[in-house]
């Protein structure tokens, strides 16, 4: 991709997606915590806002730090790299209190069903944060090219 203008479209059709994922998510966790505390689950109300305030400050995050900074299409890819490499602490580390805390509330009753999905939300994350990173060499890769005289 040596295009700056597809590459902005990219970066923002990418941001759209998260948000609207994110959006729903809200819904469903917002009114998981108001279903919750209605039937007095307060560990499990809690648990559901604060994962919402985790995804909240996830959309902030790609808001704020997600767009393409002004100037050439080298400085963008090499901007989303970063961002990409810092997958594991602006996108995944916001959302594990709160899932942490689901899991410990309904693991308690029900431990190995509760010990198998968080098993599986870990490799998750594990795959999630490596395929980030294998993009973000790719983002680099792209860069170093249009650095390259030629």
């Amino acid at each position: 991709m040596h295009d700056r203008s597809s590459f902005d479209q990219l970066i923002a059709r990418r941001n759209r997606r998260e948000s609207l994922a994110f959006a729903l998510a809200m819904v469903v966790l917002v009114g998981g915590a108001v279903l919750f505390l209605v039937f007095g689950q307060l560990p499990l109300a809690a648990s559901a806002a604060a994962t919402a305030l985790g995804a909240g400050f996830v959309v902030h995050t790609l808001r704020t730090r997600g767009a393409n900074p002004e100037g050439r299409l080298r400085d963008a890819l090499l901007h989303q790299a970063d961002l990409l490499d810092d997958v594991a602490r602006w996108y995944i580390a916001p959302l594990v209190p709160g899932v942490a805390g689901i899991c410990l509330v309904a693991g308690w009753s029900r431990p190995l069903p509760v010990l198998a999905l968080v098993a599986g939300l870990a490799v998750l994350a594990w795959v999630a944060v490596g395929l980030n990173r294998g993009a973000a060499q790719h983002l680099r890769a792209q860069a170093d090219e249009l650095a390259e005289p030629g």
